[in-house]
């Protein structure tokens, strides 16, 4: 009886054999396990997209957690990202990843020589504490921005009108499908130019006079969030619930 042959089948097992040893060296390689323990990976940062957005030379858009700094034509929204800039710009940096967000920016922390660039920031005064849920970085960034605000840096510095504003009423919790919303400030100073917002990007404009309204829906967290209100020197306003 004639023993069959498949020709062939040697060359295709020996592919497929190198083809599932390939597959392994990249699972490790990109999984993180040729990076250490850590899990970090080192970029250089090719571009400052804004205060709290960088440009990696993989091409990936970093949004740095854990923050929130003020939007470019606000004010010290310039000072941060030339503090940005001047910091981690063409520079070698570690990342650690956490995901991406809904718009398909990476979102993690940047190091720079070993110091956390997001708790640097903070510590700065360029930007306010901002967590979708705590991670183990939160007690450093916690303190970060503490240090700024006892200092009165960057957006925590004081205007000379700090103490013209009082809340007169803030309503953010409403049980109605509806969730209506009601924020009176009290001016006892001359009218002015306010900038005001919550912990996220509701950004409103507006003149006070004797009093300012203002009603809205589904902007204040249940959870907590904080008013901050600064007119064109610095902090008039901040409350945190």
């Amino acid at each position: 009886m004639k023993k069959l042959v498949l020709k062939g089948w040697t060359k295709r097992k020996k592919g497929v054999v190198l083809l599932i040893i390939l597959s392994g060296v990249l699972y490790w390689f990109y999984s993180g396990a040729f990076y250490g323990d850590s899990g970090l990976r080192e970029y250089v940062v090719d571009n400052i997209t804004d205060g709290d957005t960088v440009l990696l030379d993989s091409g990936a858009k970093v949004r740095l957690m854990g923050l929130n700094t003020p939007e470019t034509g606000m004010l010290n929204g310039f000072e941060v990202e030339m503090f940005l800039e001047e910091l981690v710009l063409g520079k070698k940096v570690s990342l650690d990843n956490f995901g991406e967000d809904r718009y398909g920016r990476t979102l993690g922390y940047l190091f720079l020589d070993g110091e956390n660039v997001n708790e640097l920031i903070l510590k700065n005064g360029f930007a306010s504490l901002y967590y979708y849920q705590k991670d183990e970085y939160y007690s450093d960034m916690k303190e970060a921005e503490e240090s700024a605000m006892e200092e009165k840096v960057g957006i925590w510095k004081e205007s000379s009108r700090f103490g013209c504003l009082e809340i007169g009423e803030f309503v953010w919790l409403d049980d109605s499908e509806d969730d209506f919303e009601k924020l009176v400030l009290i001016n006892s100073c001359d009218p002015f130019e306010i900038t005001f917002k919550d912990d996220a990007t509701h950004i409103y404009l507006r003149e006070i006079g004797d009093e300012l309204t203002l009603e809205t829906q589904n902007i204040w967290n249940d959870n907590g969030d904080s008013l901050y209100a600064w007119d064109d020197e610095g902090l008039v306003l901040f409350y945190r619930y």
